[in-house]
């Protein structure tokens, strides 16, 4: 191992460091305009547009957080353009605008984003999970941008400021910084345990892959009966699958429902013998030990709460999101050149540092 990394401040272009925020959230830090303004952002492979607030933004949400002052950059450009932007759980309203943007030492010209003006939830209850960041950098194909304009990664391939059109994430599980690495131009080994499986793309629209039809084998729950898939997103922090699947395991492991915030509370005492939740990728099995899709939720008096992180949602089809839950335990690969993503099993970093 590159005994650097052990360096907190260690950087080299094409890297960025990311922090980790109660193993719900990895966000870093990128650079916009000129002289440059920082910022907090996720790196999102479940969207396609990039957000910031604006300095003319005067919400709860943007007081807490850094603004962006187009009027302070010399190399900004506006446009007359109002868009907005629509999540699971939020809605964003912005205006839209180019300008420099550094990411991981790389530069990035002419990139377009929004600033936001507006921001709302869903549930207001659930706004304090974002407080952790201030923006975010959509990674998925232009084909989901609402702006139809290009991703920072799809600019860095046309201006040649990476070697591969290849991104990679390295989530580290109960590290706060550093929390992982975002890998702009390609992989780094080093942080891999054996092969790495490749699956195609579904649609080059979300990073979607098709998801094996499961067996029902020992311990292990059911996850698909037919024509399933998966998107894999760094910018959701649970699992989210169909509601008649997600129902299914809450029964199997006793989890009670509670309000809207925290689902499903799990007995603490009995997460370790609840069952393995396997998905299969290419004939190759990617199991979640309960220890990984279970919260373990520190409060006050010194009690825990223990809260599943598998959340339902209506679909049409069978479709699962694979957020950081399941990513933390694997590398994983968004390979723009040949429309794939790889995942493979990452290194025991605490055996590592022995």
């Amino acid at each position: 191992m590159d005994k650097n990394r052990k360096d907190s401040k260690f950087k080299r272009d094409g890297r960025e460091i990311l922090t980790n925020f109660l193993d719900m959230q990895y966000f870093g830090e990128i650079s916009i305009g000129t002289p440059s303004q920082t910022f907090q952002v996720i790196f999102d492979t479940g969207s396609a547009d990039f957000w910031i607030p604006s300095s003319k933004c005067h919400n709860s949400y943007c007081t807490l957080h850094k603004t962006f002052n187009h009027s302070a950059s010399t190399t900004f450009r506006p446009s007359n353009y109002i868009v907005s932007f629509r999540y699971l759980i939020s809605d964003v309203k912005g205006f839209v605008g180019q300008d420099v943007v550094s990411i991981g030492g790389i530069a990035v010209y002419k990139q377009i984003f929004s600033e936001i003006f507006q921001l709302s939830w869903s549930n207001s209850r659930r706004k304090t999970r974002f407080h952790a960041f201030d923006g975010l950098v959509g990674l998925a194909y232009r084909e989901l941008s609402v702006i139809d304009a290009n991703t920072v990664f799809d600019n860095m391939i046309y201006q040649k400021s990476v070697d591969q059109p290849i991104f990679s994430f390295y989530f580290r599980r109960g590290s706060t910084y550093p929390g992982g690495e975002l890998i702009l131009g390609g992989i780094d080994k080093s942080y891999i345990e054996g092969p790495i499986t490749y699956i195609p793309v579904i649609k080059q629209a979300y990073w979607q892959i098709k998801l094996d039809l499961d067996r029902k084998e020992g311990d292990n729950v059911r996850l698909c009966n037919r024509d399933c898939s998966a998107i894999i997103d760094t910018g959701t922090s649970m699992i989210i699958g169909p509601t008649e699947q997600v129902d299914r395991i809450h029964q199997e492991i006793h989890a009670v429902n509670l309000d809207e915030l925290m689902d499903s509370r799990i007995d603490c005492n009995v997460v370790d013998s609840l069952p393995v939740i396997n998905f299969r990728f290419n004939g190759k099995d990617f199991p979640l030990l309960p220890k990984h899709y279970i919260w373990r939720v520190n409060l006050l008096l010194k009690l825990t709460l223990c809260i599943s992180g598998l959340y339902s949602l209506s679909m049409r089809h069978s479709v699962w999101i694979l957020g950081d839950l399941f990513l933390a335990n694997y590398y994983t690969i968004f390979d723009k050149g040949r429309n794939r993503v790889g995942l493979a099993n990452v290194i025991d970093m605490e055996k590592e540092n022995i």
